[in-house]
């Protein structure tokens, strides 16, 4: 079963890659990426400082994808 921190962290990488399927990087805004995600602000810093962090988790899903035995 999907946590609740799971489930935002998940809304908020699935609306950072939307955000950038139609922007660039440097345009992404904390506020667009919320209503694209479809959470408030306040709950954006729960979880994550800046964007760039979310960009992380990005790419430690994908190096974590590419490599199934791979351990943190």
């Amino acid at each position: 079963m999907i946590t609740r921190k799971e489930m935002t962290r998940m809304l908020l990488k699935e609306g950072l890659l939307s955000c950038l399927a139609n922007n660039s990087f440097e345009s992404v805004t904390v506020t667009s990426l919320c209503k694209a995600s479809g959470i408030t602000r306040s709950t954006f810093y729960l979880h994550y400082s800046n964007i760039m962090e979310i960009v992380d988790d990005l790419v430690d899903d994908a190096i974590a994808y590419s490599k199934p035995g791979m351990v943190d």
